[in-house]
């Protein structure tokens, strides 16, 4: 009971952070300049098949029956929920202020700007650091499709940074470096 609750409640954190992406990708500034379309084909396909296989293949599977019948999996349950609620309410806030600089894929934007304010003081690339949150609490339900999702996601993310980096210090030679200095990837004040 618990394990189904848990995964419903993720679920819908799920659905309600990647409906509010959806229509909010339409208010993007227009792209000028694009890189890494090619590559970004595998990303969209990755996380198509990850949302295939959570939300229809394996709503309920667990990874054993005796782990979610175990006394530790409430504490754990609601920890991941904790996580996924804590993690994709980063990313929001940082896609929030983003605003219309936002882009699904590395890409140079009509008046793009620099932003590093809100979460943006502290990691340069909040988003994933929100995303990657999100996904280790949903591993804490035990579902499988979750462990499809976080092994696959996360190094796409991972290998997507750079390809941002490069972007940005090309639009912001003198800007981008200072920031890089003072600011951490994904983990404030650690990585």
């Amino acid at each position: 009971m618990i394990a189904h609750l848990a995964q419903n409640t993720i679920g819908m954190l799920w659905f309600i952070f990647i409906l509010f992406w959806l229509v909010t990708a339409f208010s993007a500034k227009r792209k000028v300049r694009t890189g890494w379309w090619k590559r970004e084909t595998l990303l969209r396909l990755a996380i198509a098949a990850c949302v295939v296989v959570i939300f229809l293949l394996l709503p309920a599977k667990n990874i054993g029956a005796s782990y979610a019948d175990s006394p530790a999996y409430g504490i754990l349950a609601a920890l991941g929920i904790f996580l996924v609620a804590a993690g994709l309410g980063y990313a929001l806030w940082a896609r929030m202020n983003l605003g219309r600089n936002w882009s699904g894929y590395p890409s140079v934007q009509e008046n793009h700007e620099l932003v590093t304010s809100g979460p943006y003081r502290t990691v340069r690339h909040p988003i994933y650091t929100g995303i990657i949150l999100a996904l280790a609490g949903s591993l804490m339900v035990g579902a499988v499709g979750w462990i499809v999702a976080f092994f696959t996601i996360t190094p796409i993310l991972l290998l997507r940074i750079p390809a941002e980096e490069k972007i940005m210090r090309g639009l912001f030679p003198n800007e981008y470096p200072a920031y890089m200095k003072r600011t951490k990837r994904l983990v404030p004040f650690i990585w």
